[in-house]
């Protein structure tokens, strides 16, 4: 129930973070209703609770959803595809690995690094 509460905050641009014990909380302008900062403080030691060992609250309500480019990226896009062997924006890389790599590690490792920077998933799919 916390759990979901904290989600819909998120989804609403809150940010909540722990500093010292001290749960902080950040509202886009007119959101934060009467009714949210009082449950906010009824479960307040639930939520320092749950935030203590992370970062932030992990939002997925960007994920699978569809953007429009931007005219810069619409500008990148438009010259790698008339130019694909100009390596200037984009730089694909593959590493050859010598030692015994522990798959699960690096996939969960590389799976964090994705949920801390989500561009990093960015796909951009042709209609």
């Amino acid at each position: 129930m916390v759990i979901d509460f904290l989600n819909g905050l998120a989804d609403k641009g809150f940010k909540l973070s722990v500093y010292e014990n001290q749960l902080n909380c950040y509202a886009p302008e007119g959101s934060l209703t009467n009714d949210i900062r009082d449950r906010i403080i009824e479960h307040k030691q639930t939520i320092i609770d749950l935030l203590s060992g992370t970062k932030q609250i992990k939002s997925s309500s960007i994920n699978n959803k569809e953007f429009p480019l931007s005219v810069g990226e619409k500008g990148l896009y438009i010259l790698q595809n008339i130019h694909p062997e100009m390596s200037a924006y984009n730089i694909p890389l593959c590493f050859k690995i010598s030692r015994n790599v522990d798959v699960d590690m690096l996939e969960k490792s590389w799976a964090s690094v994705q949920e801390q920077y989500p561009i990093l998933k960015t796909r951009i799919h042709e209609k």
